[in-house]
């Protein structure tokens, strides 16, 4: 049998205080124009993930209480088309997953992996859908672990209202 690596995952939501004004949960995301992106705190709700971003306590409780309740939902978002977000992916890395909203006004973006991946190239995306929904793969990617990715950064490109990543995932190999 050969040798086999452990693996850590990590997830980096996207808020770290629902009631923050940071625009990010980590020191290591960059944004384009701060001032372009704005982060959320909502509610979801059943399979098409109505929100309900100003839910009043008395509101909450109802929606707590129902079964089909999702829970709260964090995400930062733009409207603003060319804007950019970008990660560091860590050394190491075997994959890693960003996650975000899918709907009707969500409109298309591009993904540019530095050092690009073998075998892959920027890809252009929609998020565009019949439903709105959050936590869905706006793109996954396998990487080599043995190769130093610099970052991974996200464009909005709009044909749609709006742009919005809920968190990042990296499978990361230990020794």
């Amino acid at each position: 049998m050969g040798h086999r690596a452990n693996v850590t995952n990590t997830t980096v939501n996207m808020i770290a205080d629902p009631n923050s004004t940071t625009y990010a949960m980590s020191r290591s995301i960059s944004l384009g124009n701060k001032e372009n992106w704005v982060e959320e705190h909502s509610l979801c709700m059943d399979a098409s993930c109505k929100h309900w971003p100003n839910a009043t306590d008395e509101e909450k409780d109802l929606l707590e209480s129902n079964p089909y309740y999702r829970g709260e939902v964090n995400y930062i978002n733009t409207t603003t088309v060319g804007e950019t977000i970008t990660w560091p992916i860590p050394k190491r890395s075997s994959h890693l997953a960003v996650l975000g909203f899918v709907g009707p006004e969500c409109g298309r973006y591009s993904v540019a992996i530095d050092p690009q991946p073998f075998g892959a190239k920027a890809d252009k995306m929609d998020a565009s859908a019949k439903w709105l929904d959050s936590d869905q793969v706006l793109y996954f990617a396998s990487l080599d672990p043995r190769v130093d990715y610099v970052n991974i950064t996200i464009i909005y490109e709009g044909d749609g209202q709006w742009f919005a990543v809920n968190s990042i995932n990296y499978q990361t190999a230990i020794g």
